[in-house]
């Protein structure tokens, strides 16, 4: 089949799946072009068979087509399989491999990196694991290659706020990312990390492999629960992002981060830098850290890692000796250069995932938090909407590690009850309120959006406490006033009360005779709906939230 032929025949079966739309769902189209679109599509000549005969379909009917031809697809494609399928294929390939150093990481109550760093202690364990690194990675690789369109699919169709991590491999493995976010987020996008780490891994030492390998696989099994949850709207979804398994869009990411890296290297050495040419060669005349600091012009723009709090120098050089491990560059000026250019594209790979995704950037290491507020402000990108839950996230986080420690500590289940219950939106709108106007304010006052956020924390705690106080003190009243003489007699069982079949004693059934209301049979009655206000209120969104941070 020549091209043309080809052509022709792929303009044929597009006009047929629109045909077919048009008569289920009718035509959709704006209201000025509606009586254009109609005559066009009235115009279209059929063969013999029913298939239209190209020379007839206008141009741009052929591209309405051609929409209505990926809608089609998207919809085959998700229909072939679910994301919960995908999801519960990948895990049970991670626990085949991983499961059995799970049951034990979890036995010795340690973290994934603590379990890793003490596998690799052992060399008979590191020479038998190793050569089997590359195989799983390649298969891994070749998983995410069939499923990751159709996993695309599903979570961008997804009618939920979606908080899309970037800014690292994967989340900590010291902590459980949903455990704070996931009481506002719906849903958590993640990277798969053996797709992220593949270059690192297969450049590291056979130890470095084994341990970046085992942590990986530890800690993503951390969030196997989560995952898999039979719910409609999944807590976490695990998925590569088409960048990293397509060449070209790792190529239109680095031409991006380019852009920014050159801005960001102008506000550190207070020089404007129009190209890359232009900037690699004044950092090639820095061929020394005392060169490279002299130059420095703005140092609070200048920051490998937050929690660093040593000299500049000692900074520089711990840098430049880590990221020798994996990039050979000439000197400590292109270091630098390569730091610029590298924090922007972390930053731009978080905001284009979240864009494809249709979510909310989500970062929890400190260092890409700032590259990615700075890009923000190069790019005044500032969305409003996105603008305050990301000042949410960031509150949520900060407490997590700070007023509010428990905040990190909520176990899968009761996240998992949260959702089940309905809970997730009343919740949400409590930890949001007023944040909006902080953000409008002053977008850049995050530490002011977190506070926001524990006081209204607080406050909704404080309210179920007073709920709890009230619903008590009447079923104390109820019990011990209205029946207190009925208690001192002993004539009747609480306990029996309480389950609705009271017993009565030969005193009781005398006073039930002698004392007005309330009359003992309709105890039962009244102790129940006490019962059913508390579990009630216990049952609440609030109530629910309330009884995580207990556990």
């Amino acid at each position: 089949m020549t091209n043309k032929e080809d052509y022709n025949e792929r303009v044929r079966q597009r006009i047929q799946i629109m045909n077919e739309h048009i008569a289920d769902n009718g035509l959709n189209v704006a209201p000025h072009l509606i009586d254009k679109v109609k005559s066009q599509l009235k115009a279209i000549e059929y063969d013999e068979k029913g298939f239209a005969i190209v020379e007839t379909v206008d141009p741009s009917i052929r591209a309405m087509a051609m929409a209505f031809e990926y809608v089609d697809y998207r919809k085959k494609s998700k229909d072939s399989i679910s994301l919960q399928e995908v999801q519960h294929a990948y895990f049970e390939n991670l626990s085949n491999c991983f499961g059995e150093l799970f049951q034990d990481m979890k036995k010795y109550e340690l973290t994934p990196d603590q379990f890793a760093y003490g596998y690799v202690q052992d060399n008979k364990a590191v020479e038998s694991l190793y050569p089997q690194i590359q195989n799983f990675l390649d298969f891994i690789q070749e998983f995410w290659v069939s499923a990751s369109e159709v996993c695309s699919f599903h979570v961008q169709d997804l009618k939920a706020l979606k908080g899309v991590f970037g800014g690292d491999l994967f989340p900590r493995a010291d902590e459980n990312i949903a455990s704070t976010t996931g009481l506002y987020l719906d849903t958590l996008v993640v990277q798969c990390p053996f797709i992220q780490s593949k270059y690192i891994i297969e450049k590291s030492t056979p130890t470095e492999a084994c341990r970046y390998f085992v942590k990986h696989g530890l800690n993503v099994l951390q969030y196997k629960e989560l995952a898999l949850a039979d719910l409609e709207t999944p807590i976490i979804v695990i998925l590569p992002h088409g960048m990293h398994i397509d060449e070209n869009h790792s190529e239109f990411l680095h031409s991006l981060a380019k852009k920014d890296g050159l801005i960001h290297a102008s506000k550190i050495f207070g020089h404007k830098f129009d190209s890359i040419e232009e900037l690699s060669e004044f950092v090639s005349k820095l061929d020394t850290i005392d060169k490279v600091v002299s130059k420095i012009v703005d140092r609070s723009r200048l920051v490998f890692d937050t929690e660093w709090d040593y000299p500049i120098e000692e900074q520089i050089l711990k840098s430049t000796e880590t990221q020798s491990q994996f990039l050979k560059l000439p000197h400590v000026g292109h270091h630098m250069l390569g730091h610029c250019i590298g924090r922007m594209y972390q930053a731009t790979d978080v905001m284009l995932k979240s864009r494809f995704f249709q979510g909310v950037p989500l970062i929890q290491a400190p260092t890409s938090w700032q590259h990615l507020k700075w890009k923000l402000e190069y790019n005044d990108e500032q969305s409003q909407q996105n603008l305050a839950n990301m000042q949410i996230i960031q509150g949520l986080q900060r407490l997590q590690k700070h007023e509010m420690q428990w905040l990190g500590n909520i176990p899968p289940s009761a996240l998992i009850e949260i959702r089940r219950e309905g809970a997730i939106d009343e919740i949400r709108s409590i930890i949001s309120n007023g944040i909006e106007e902080i953000s409008l304010a002053n977008p850049d006052n995050f530490h002011r959006s977190a506070d926001k956020v524990y006081d209204n924390i607080n406050a909704a705690f404080e309210q179920h406490s007073e709920n709890i106080k009230k619903l008590k003190a009447k079923k104390m009243k109820f019990l011990g006033f209205d029946v207190g003489s009925w208690l001192v007699t002993g004539g009747v069982e609480i306990a029996a009360i309480a389950s609705g079949l009271p017993l009565f004693g030969f005193g009781g059934i005398a006073l039930n005779q002698a004392i007005d209301p309330p009359k003992l049979k309709h105890l039962p009655k009244h102790f129940r709906e006490i019962k059913n206000a508390e579990a009630e209120i216990k049952k609440a969104p609030i109530g629910l939230f309330f009884n995580a941070s207990k556990r």
